[in-house]
């Protein structure tokens, strides 16, 4: 018992100090940064860019290269269609960004995930727990992830089993 009450303390004290050497405004800005990549508040889909369509599909290499070769020309990007995307020829492939093998494969990857799933499918992947109902939803965005909490406590506790009883605290 005395050896792992101190074997306890001392993964407290050491997990103290990692914590004194991060600046928290600093994790929490990145936290945030991050988070706007993937993150909108709104009705299903809709608004979502397509670099967060790409990210929220799990593509996020793609959408870092297209970001990078659109640097210059923000409003490029901001023009770029999920839709589009997908129909990039493969001679084309290069006047995007997507010069490299491992590039060129994740394009074609993402292409043929996006061309052979059904509209329902696409949606499913692509969407958050958090919704609102419809655009005349009233409820404020506390209450809407409230809701949503259960859903996701539900998906991790099949998962984790081990954990249910802390996963409920």
């Amino acid at each position: 018992r005395i050896q792992r009450a101190w074997l306890l303390y001392s993964a407290k004290c050491k997990v103290y100090r990692k914590v004194l050497h991060y600046k928290l405004a600093d994790l929490i800005q990145g936290t945030i940064k991050k988070c706007a990549k993937i993150s909108y508040v709104g009705y299903e889909l809709e608004g979502l860019t397509a670099m967060q369509m790409l990210r929220r599909a799990g593509y996020w290499e793609l959408s870092e290269i297209l970001e990078a070769y659109y640097k210059a020309t923000r409003q490029s990007l901001s023009s770029l269609t999920i839709d589009h995307i997908a129909k990039i020829p493969k001679e084309q492939y290069e006047s995007y960004g997507f010069t490299q093998p491992q590039h060129q494969k994740e394009i074609k990857e993402f292409q043929s995930w996006y061309n052979k799933t059904a509209v329902k499918d696409k949606q499913k992947r692509l969407s958050l727990f958090n919704y609102f109902k419809s655009p005349e939803d009233d409820r404020d965005i506390n209450a809407v992830i409230l809701s949503c909490e259960e859903v996701f406590v539900a998906k991790f506790m099949k998962y984790v089993k081990t954990g249910a009883a802390r996963t409920r605290q």
